[in-house]
């Protein structure tokens, strides 16, 4: 099912900000509600459109006072606060700008057909309509996703509604929302177990919330509630009947944040070894022996500049792979340790360190000391690798990581950039930037990326100032994950500028250097993408994967062999 451009069921909850009537019948408060939404990263804003006429009698509309307290609170309420239809139009174009996909429920046939003709991409039918088949109808007339609340319906009525339109109505996808219709609804009255029962019929399931604060909403989305909808107020103090149950702009952007941990947190039910694991099964498991010092693994052809990772310690080993290229990996204790010896065939690509003593190497920082020595640090390994390069074929290319991490705080994009065009006009001979993941793992913890990684960002450096990159397939992955971005658009936009490659697979935002196919990457369209017209040097680059004789480097390359 999809609405607008948005799957719903890929892993991501589809966020609701239901405005309801709580904008009190004023266009500039609706306004204040779709800037409170687009403020907390929702994804879609819902309000609700009535032609009264249509609903309630002419007497029961005029004089109220004569039928019973319900009617007299609420018809008042609904009559104060209904919006006209150029309101709504002008909401839908104003949510839109926002990025926000605006969505509407009708509870009458005319206001059906506004909604329609005013082009909504989704129905939203309210609890009280589950068995008006009436408004249903005309809803699926437009051909238009449609999602269904099942407040104050029993089990026979959901299963009705939902064979009749899968019966008469089979093209139109729709999604159940578990709903309790009491305002407020206390947590033992929740019932969220209902999610996992509507997920019988096989279509997306949600929640819709009535409750108090964030809790009941948070747990259903790790339930699995792929589409979670809520009340927003601008002021919970005021008049209204659903106010009280809303949530005010803080509590919004809370809610959104921890459903969005709880979608990281739930995954798919895929098995897979974080870093950390492998480090500790390392550390802490037996290991039998694999392959003893000396005994060789088969190596596939590449037509292609391939080539393997190398350290101080295990570069002869890796040369004896023949491969095309070899990446040297540098420490800041490895400089001068190099033993010349002739390496003729193979080409060189040195990786300068990415730590001095206690610090990361950081061409961005706003540390003018840590600035300074970042650029000595990439002056000495362009250095060493002119050094060590008369050992190999050809000219040497040295990649160096830009920097911009932290640990937490969000640092701000112009400094970065100025500071790190800095760095590069005080550095001799040319080097390649390496595109960086959103969230690294540095001194063994998580730091936060903010700078180098998305690809606008890249391709303006290199048009202004002529550098190229190594390109990092999994760190692309990575941040493209972390916003719903198209790998192949950025790649398209990149390759231009592109010198060398690391080839690795990856998972979610930080599962960087994963093997080939263990990952999110679709292998079999984006390596063939990506090495179509390329030229130049690659390495497969497996987190960890020269260990047991390059064990898992040289199951990368024979795994690619397949999309290559």
């Amino acid at each position: 099912m999809k609405i607008g451009d948005k799957e719903i069921g890929t892993g991501r909850t589809y966020i609701i900000a239901e405005a309801s009537i709580n904008h009190q019948g004023c266009f500039d408060t609706a306004k204040k509600l779709i800037d409170v939404a687009s403020d907390a990263k929702v994804d879609g804003i819902k309000f609700q459109k009535r032609h009264l006429p249509n609903l309630y009698s002419e007497d029961m509309l005029e004089n109220t006072e004569n039928y019973e307290w319900g009617y007299q609170y609420l018809i008042p309420i609904l009559k104060a606060t209904e919006l006209s239809e150029q309101n709504h139009s002008d909401l839908k174009e104003y949510a839109e700008s926002k990025g926000l996909e605006y969505i509407c429920t009708p509870f009458d046939i005319k206001s059906v057909h506004f909604l329609g003709e005013l082009g909504v991409n989704a129905f939203k039918i309210s609890s009280a309509d589950l068995t008006n088949f009436s408004v249903i109808a005309g809803c699926v007339a437009y051909d238009k996703p449609l999602i269904l609340s099942t407040g104050m319906s029993s089990w026979d009525e959901i299963t009705n509604t939902v064979n009749r339109l899968k019966t008469e109505a089979e093209h139109i996808p729709f999604a159940l929302l578990h709903c309790r219709s009491a305002y407020p609804v206390w947590p033992r009255e929740a019932a969220l177990k209902m999610i996992t029962k509507l997920k019988e019929f096989g279509v997306p399931v949600g929640y819709s919330g009535h409750d108090i604060g964030i809790i009941i909403p948070l747990i259903a989305a790790s339930m699995g509630a792929e589409l979670v909808e809520k009340h927003i107020s601008l002021d919970r103090t005021m008049k209204g009947p659903d106010h009280k149950i809303s949530l005010e702009p803080d509590e919004l952007k809370i809610l959104v944040r921890d459903i969005r941990v709880a979608d990281m947190a739930m995954a798919e039910p895929r098995r897979f070894l974080l870093r950390g694991e492998i480090m500790n099964r390392d550390l802490f498991r037996y290991k039998g022996k694999y392959y003893a010092n000396g005994q060789t693994r088969s190596v596939p052809e590449f037509k292609s500049e391939w080539g393997m990772i190398a350290r101080h310690s295990d570069i002869d080993e890796v040369a004896a792979f023949l491969p095309k290229v070899i990446e040297y990996r540098l420490t800041e204790d490895d400089f001068g340790r190099f033993k010349p010896k002739d390496y003729s065939g193979i080409k060189l690509v040195v990786h300068a360190p990415e730590y001095i003593g206690d610090k990361l190497l950081d061409l961005c920082s706003g540390n003018q000391e840590i600035r300074d020595r970042s650029v000595q640090m990439v002056q000495n390994t362009i250095d060493e690798a002119w050094k060590i390069s008369a050992c190999f074929d050809g000219d040497p290319k040295i990649i160096v990581h830009p920097g911009a991490m932290s640990m937490n705080t969000e640092l701000k994009t112009y400094a970065l950039k100025k500071n790190l065009l800095d760095s590069l006009g005080r550095i001799q001979n040319p080097i390649l930037l390496e595109n960086l993941p959103p969230y690294p793992n540095y001194f063994g913890g998580s730091w936060k990326g903010n700078y180098f990684m998305d690809a606008n960002e890249i391709k303006e450096i290199c048009d202004e100032t002529g550098i190229r990159i190594c390109f990092d397939l999994s760190h692309a992955a990575l941040y493209c994950n972390s916003g719903e971005y198209s790998l192949e658009r950025f790649i398209g936009k990149v390759k231009p500028y592109i010198d060398h490659i690391h080839v690795a697979d990856g998972y979610g935002m930080s599962g960087e250097g994963s093997q080939i196919d263990s990952g999110d990457i679709r292998m079999h369209k984006i390596i063939p993408l990506l090495f179509n017209g390329y030229k130049g040097t690659w390495v497969s680059e497996i987190w960890r994967g020269h260990q047991n004789n390059h064990k898992g480097a040289i199951e990368a390359l024979n795994r690619l062999k397949e999309y290559m």
